[in-house]
């Protein structure tokens, strides 16, 4: 009797945990809308904007698995170009034509639907600088000689 109770409790334990992970969809899709994990990039085909109510459609996926998103731009949401330089006029600017690749960083992954930045070219990172050591200050020490060993430093 125990071991169906706890069973049971466990079973129904494991079904909120899932129907607490899934994410409703605002705009009433088949599927629930994933939430970009660690502020990761959604990358679609730009379809339309209404600058008036702060909203870009994207169309997501590829052939018969796509469909187009809605995501709502604020007035802190940053524009980037093909070059990587911040775009002028944001919604509003003639680079934004139907079918353009774009890529839509989202404000934080638990907001599935408001956009901190919108890129025209992907957003990868740079690679890391390398640091260059800088040269040598001061006297430079001569190496011994082969055979001699270590001249010790003079007494100070």
């Amino acid at each position: 009797m125990r071991r169906t109770i706890l069973c049971l409790g466990l079973a129904w334990a494991g079904l909120a945990a899932i129907a607490a992970a899934q994410t409703g969809n605002p705009q009433g899709a088949k599927d629930p809308v994933q939430p970009a994990q660690n502020n990761k990039y959604v990358y679609g085909k730009f379809v339309r904007t209404d600058p008036g109510k702060g909203i870009i459609a994207v169309r997501v996926g590829v052939g018969d698995d796509s469909r187009v998103d809605e995501y709502t731009v604020k007035m802190t949401t940053k524009y980037w170009g093909v070059d990587g330089k911040p775009l002028a006029d944001g919604l509003r600017n003639a680079a934004l034509t139907e079918g353009k690749e774009i890529w839509l960083q989202l404000a934080t992954p638990s907001q599935t639907r408001d956009v901190s930045d919108v890129w025209l070219s992907n957003p990868a990172p740079p690679p890391p600088a390398r640091e260059i050591p800088p040269p040598p200050t001061g006297k430079s020490q001569t190496p011994p000689p082969p055979g001699k060993g270590h001249i010790p430093p003079p007494p100070g």
